[in-house]
């Protein structure tokens, strides 16, 4: 019956949705983590508590921190479904970075080859000046035989 198997999980649950003894050594912010795995801090919630820290250090942090956690459950334990969506919270963040960094890029690439563009019209139009001037009638001929 439904009834018994919640029973069941409540019983349970207590004993092993906490963080194991030997955690304390392994997390540097054993105090966050030492709650049930449902309580556990999101990005936002670990950078506010090191606000003091630099963004991309507080980053690291929370990524080896949570490496550590799924060692210390099981695969089939439901913490590590939190743990999934710990780590996708860190996703999110460079896949944003790239895409900037790459529109970034495109822009620089563009701007690039505007100026090449730009130099070598401008080496032309210069070219055809000097001809023009040093070499008026050869530059006529030129021109007739198109």
């Amino acid at each position: 019956s439904p009834a018994n198997a919640h029973l069941s999980e409540t019983e349970e649950s207590p004993a092993n949705a906490h963080l194991p003894e030997t955690a304390s050594d392994l997390l540097r912010y054993y105090e966050l983590w030492n709650r049930h795995y449902t309580k556990w801090p999101s990005l936002n919630e670990f950078s506010d508590y090191l606000r003091d820290v630099p963004k991309d250090r507080v980053h690291h942090s929370f990524k080896m921190e949570v490496e550590v956690l799924r060692k210390l459950f099981a695969n089939e334990h439901p913490a590590q479904l939190r743990l999934i969506q710990l780590e996708n919270q860190l996703k999110l963040i460079p896949r944003k970075t790239f895409q900037d960094s790459t529109i970034i890029g495109g822009y620089r690439r563009i701007n690039k080859h505007y100026d090449s563009f730009y130099e070598a019209s401008t080496q032309l139009v210069k070219r055809r000046l000097l001809a023009d001037n040093d070499h008026s009638d050869s530059n006529h001929e030129v021109d007739g035989s198109k």
